[in-house]
């Protein structure tokens, strides 16, 4: 009879890349990096998939740092980024660092240097004492902006766009415990506030006088017809009277 003859067991050297008799992590990964060198693959052995979720938070996260660090900068209004982030833009209502001016209905048309005042903070949002207990936010009270104020000063002070919009707040705050009096603690007297909190050119006594001089003396139209629609009014009250009271004077 013929018997076989045992085989002992394969020389390790003869072992070949397709065998898979040896399972070890160690064996696995050469294995892969030897198929992937071989034909040109990538392969990625442990890293998991990539979560949106993730990548979002971490540019959020990135964005509100870089928002926190520039409102942390203090204000440049003379430079190109400077001019760029504070740009006054009447389409939107955005007056970033201005003392804002409307007409009052009636009022402004029989006495036109009397008008409504707001406060653009940082952003370009317009803060204002509408009314007694209240200050409107992004809603300027009677109408649309006509004319403002740049704060020019703010850039040679060092101050910081988190300073002014906490010194808006505060006069929000302040004056959303108060009675509207349109004589002695009016809309002209929650800017003066702003000033104060400030300490705007060095100042910390602003009045409503101040501020009513500043939009005076100080201002820009937004644009022509602007002016027209200031003045008109006033202009044929005005003409009316004089034709009508002439005759009679002679």
């Amino acid at each position: 009879q013929f018997h076989a003859k045992p085989r002992g067991p394969l020389p390790n050297s003869s072992l070949s890349d397709d065998d898979d008799s040896d399972s070890s992590p160690d064996s696995l990964e050469a294995k892969t990096q030897r198929i992937a060198e071989k034909y040109g693959s990538t392969f990625a052995s442990s890293q998991e998939p990539t979560d949106p979720s993730t990548e979002s938070r971490s540019s959020s996260q990135a964005q509100g740092r870089k928002s926190s660090e520039w409102r942390q900068q203090p204000i440049v209004i003379s430079d190109k980024e400077g001019k760029a982030r504070y740009k006054v833009k009447p389409e939107e209502a955005r007056f970033p660092l201005c003392i804002v001016w409307t007409p009052l209905p009636m009022l402004t048309q029989l006495i036109p240097v009397i008008g409504h005042t707001g406060i653009g903070d940082s952003r370009g949002v317009l803060h204002d004492f509408a009314g007694p207990y209240t200050v409107t936010v992004d809603d300027l009270a009677f109408g649309e902006t006509h004319k403002y104020v740049r704060l020019l000063n703010l850039e040679k002070e060092g101050v910081t766009p988190e300073q002014f919009d906490r010194a808006v707040k505060e006069a929000d705050s302040n004056y959303r415990k108060r009675m509207h009096n349109i004589f002695c603690d009016n809309c002209h007297s929650h800017v003066a506030r702003v000033l104060n909190n400030l300490n705007y050119r060095g100042k910390s006594n602003y009045t409503m006088i101040d501020v009513w001089w500043m939009c005076l003396a100080s201002s820009r139209y937004v644009n022509f017809s602007h002016i027209v629609l200031t003045y008109v009014l006033y202009i044929l009250l005005a003409a009316i009277l004089l034709f009508t009271t002439l005759p009679k004077l002679f």
